[in-house]
């Protein structure tokens, strides 16, 4: 995370209400990679040009474009993290993904981000359940995420006590 991405800021709010911290980050995998994200956009567009090439259909090249790029879109455009009081969200070209910190049942630690859980016990179902936050640029931003979700998630705990 970078500093400005890491910075806390209020939601609005009404009058009466406390102010609450929202923490947002934004990654972007392909800028990381640059080679592999040109990589990935020329076999789209290969793939596009030999379907039409076979099958003389336009329509069929771009399904066949839309597929890989769909398929691929959480590498090649930019993820928006949202943690605030209530729940922990993703969003990107085409997906978008929430966990309230009340349904969280576990967080596993990762190399490469934190994964919240709906699941108690992990099954084959995990991954394609809950919320996967991956960590912004820096060592910082990963002792920085970790402290995040443990604050939100302890708040939500001693809420339910």
């Amino acid at each position: 995370m970078t500093p400005a991405a890491d910075a806390r800021t209020p939601r609005p709010s009404q009058p009466d209400a406390p102010e609450v911290d929202v923490v947002e980050w934004r990654v972007h995998l392909a800028r990381r990679q640059p080679g592999k994200a040109a990589l990935v956009v020329v076999l789209a567009l290969a793939s596009a040009v030999l379907c039409y090439t076979l099958f003389r259909n336009l329509l069929f090249a771009a399904f066949t474009l839309t597929a890989l790029v769909g398929a691929t879109a959480e590498f090649l455009f930019p993820i928006r993290y949202r943690l605030d009081a209530e729940a922990a969200e993703m969003r990107n070209l085409h997906n978008w993904r929430r966990i309230s910190w009340a349904e969280v049942r576990k967080a596993y630690l990762l190399e490469d981000g934190i994964k919240l859980s709906p699941l108690a016990v992990a099954t084959r179902l995990e991954a394609f359940r809950g919320v996967f936050l991956r960590f912004g640029e820096g060592e910082s931003s990963r002792e920085a995420l970790r402290a995040h979700v443990r604050r939100f998630r302890d708040a939500v705990r001693s809420d339910a006590d």
